[in-house]
């Protein structure tokens, strides 16, 4: 045999090393625990019997990082970026579920919600010092007829009643003052006012006196509002 044989049987031995390699290799993220074999699902790290697929675009890889954070995956997104462009495998079914947009919506808007529960609860525990669901926000005095009631619907009226209160500048302008300056957010808080406070409020005027509720006094009454 010549030597030219044995180099050829040597090349090719180093070309199945470097195959079983790049088959099996292991990433280990510098910045984190995670590690990821490439050759497998960088999704569901499973060997299944369905091809994996390579993802070839960067619009692709994308929309694959975006979908990590949205859902908060923090183990594939770490694999993601520890693994070289092109090596990225997945399985078609597992990367179609993971970026589903309807799922992203879902999620998005459940995730939305909990924040604007823990802003609400925020806002009610940060303003303790006043009932804003029983007292009318503007005179502080016990909402008692239900009639005339009205609930903050609209976000810009806590920015609006607080530039009345310093074109007013009297007792009642700052004691109102004094109440928006607890709560950021009226809406939020489920804040109640009488229809009639605030007309009187805008135009001017001081504050009109509520007929008071017939019968017993209740030993509460007067501590609802400050």
């Amino acid at each position: 045999m010549d030597l030219d044989y044995f180099l050829d049987l040597g090349t090719r031995d180093i070309e199945l090393m470097e195959e079983c390699v790049d088959s099996s290799s292991v990433v280990q993220c510098a910045s984190d625990t995670t590690s990821y074999t490439i050759g497998q699902c960088v999704i569901c790290t499973t060997a299944t019997e369905e091809t994996l697929s390579v993802i070839s675009t960067e619009a692709a890889l994308n929309k694959l990082k975006d979908s990590c954070t949205v859902r908060e995956n923090w183990s594939v997104l770490n694999s993601v970026d520890c693994t070289p462009f092109g090596s990225h495998r997945v399985h078609p079914s597992c990367r179609k579920k993971f970026t589903d947009l309807r799922q992203i919506n879902k999620l998005t808007t459940l995730s939305a919600k909990a924040e604007r529960d823990i802003v609400k609860k925020s806002l009610r525990s940060s303003s303790q010092g006043f009932n804003w669901m029983e007292c009318c926000y503007l005179c502080g005095k016990e909402l008692t007829d239900k009639l005339h009631v009205r609930k903050v619907m609209d976000i810009n009226m806590h920015h609006g009643v607080k530039m009345q209160c310093q074109l007013r500048g009297d007792a009642w302008g700052l004691a109102v003052q004094g109440r928006l300056n607890m709560c950021n957010d009226l809406v939020a808080a489920d804040a109640l006012y009488h229809k009639n406070c605030l007309t009187r409020f805008r135009q001017g005027l001081q504050k009109s006196p509520h007929k008071s509720r017939r019968g017993r006094p209740s030993s509460t009454m007067g501590q609802r509002c400050v």
